[in-house]
Formats: structure tokens, C-alpha cells, sequence
């Protein structure tokens, strides 16, 4: 999931979600993740009821839905932003509560973590504050946080024309290119496994020889 995350291949990330579902349907991982997707994809009505349904077989109905590898409560979130688009507000409401008590909670107990950075950011817009959210998204980045997908959320793109928000989107991916650059020419001329795994071919077309 976090590999579609890079590439933004939504619509890819539906489809394989969805085989690896058929064969375990009660993967609650990959039914959040699925669910995720299916927002990025734009499929949205889809992405509100799955949501739905894994909030309603929560084991504390209390909680936030986290993301199970941050803990990061951007599910819940991403469940918030469709209620709302439903038309359900009070329902939104109850979940940016959640969110907030998760976050708070994260907070207290000194966890630092990009992902908050970028929970906090949602939160912050769907509360109508686009300062404090473009506050977040820059702390996000400050602290590692390089996944482009953070400036497709749904709830994020009317900041699309800020320049403080394509700035940094810019700062972001000068940042990855840089990144994969160096990985690529690691992998190619340096393979440190070589005994195990060797890149494709075209992996390493145009990646130009040395140290």
C-alpha cells in the first residue's frame, strides 16, 4: 500500500487490495488500507462504506481507526471527511473527536511522528483552519515525511493554488527525485546483496555508471 502511495497508482492499488481480501476477508489491515485507496481513487461512496463497516467491528468503539502501521489515526479522518460528504455532520463530528483524542493522546505521550503531522493536517482543515494545516503539512516534511500522496487528499486540494502549498509540494518532490536517484545508483553499480537480488533490467536503463 505504501509502495501505491508513491507511485499514485490508486486505481491499481483497488484492484490488488481486493484479490488479497477475496482471500482472507477479515484482514482488517488491508480492509483499511483498501479503504484508503478507494478514497484516492475517487470511488468514494465505496471507500464510506467500507469505512463504516470497520468502525462498527472496532474492538472499543471509543477509539480512533488507526493506520496499522503509524498508529496514526488518518482513517478515522478519511471516514470524517466522507460523513461529511454524506451529509452526515454530526456523524463527522463524533469521528474528529476521535481524532483529536487520539492526537492529543500521541502528543502526551511524546510520540513525534510525521503521520501525526499529517493526521493533524486534515484535521486542522476539516475544523476550517488551512493556516494550521499547511502548519502541520510543513512540520510533516520537517520530520521525513516524503509521500506525495499527502497533496491528494481529498480534504486538502482546495489549498491546490496556495503557494505555500505548491512550494512545498515542489520541496518535496526535488527531494524524492534526489533520493531515488541515489538509490538507483546504489542498487545498479553497488549492489550490496548481489548473491540474492539483482535489479531488473530496466530498473537500471539510464542510470549512469561510478561510485
Amino acid at each position: 500500500f505504501y509502495a501505491y502511495r508513491g507511485n499514485q497508482d490508486w486505481q491499481q492499488a483497488v484492484v490488488e487490495l481486493e484479490e488479497m481480501l477475496n482471500d482472507d476477508p477479515g484482514d482488517t489491515r488491508r480492509s483499511i488500507y483498501l479503504a484508503s485507496a478507494l478514497v484516492f481513487a475517487g470511488q468514494h461512496e465505496r471507500a464510506r462504506v467500507r469505512f463504516e463497516a470497520l468502525l462498527a467491528n472496532r474492538p472499543d468503539t471509543d477509539s480512533a481507526l488507526r493506520d496499522p502501521l503509524w498508529y496514526s489515526p488518518f482513517p478515522t479522518l478519511h471516514a470524517a471527511w466522507l460523513r461529511r460528504e454524506h451529509g452526515d455532520e454530526p456523524g463527522a463530528q463524533a469521528l474528529l473527536e476521535l481524532a483529536r483524542a487520539d492526537l492529543r493522546a500521541h502528543e502526551e505521550a511524546g510520540r513525534i511522528l510525521d503521520w501525526n503531522d499529517r493526521s493533524a493536517a486534515l484535521l486542522a482543515v476539516m475544523e476550517g483552519n488551512d493556516t494550521a494545516a499547511l502548519r502541520h503539512m510543513e512540520q510533516a516534511f520537517a520530520l521525513g515525511h516524503r509521500n506525495l500522496s499527502l497533496f491528494d487528499e481529498p480534504a486538502l486540494t482546495h489549498l491546490a493554488d496556495d503557494p505555500a502549498f505548491q512550494d512545498l509540494e515542489r520541496r518535496m518532490a526535488g527531494d524524492l527525485a534526489v533520493q531515488r536517484a541515489a538509490v538507483l545508483k546504489l542498487i545498479c553499480n553497488h549492489n550490496p546483496a548481489p548473491e540474492h537480488w539483482r535489479p531488473l533490467p530496466e530498473t537500471c536503463s539510464g542510470v549512469e555508471p561510478g561510485p
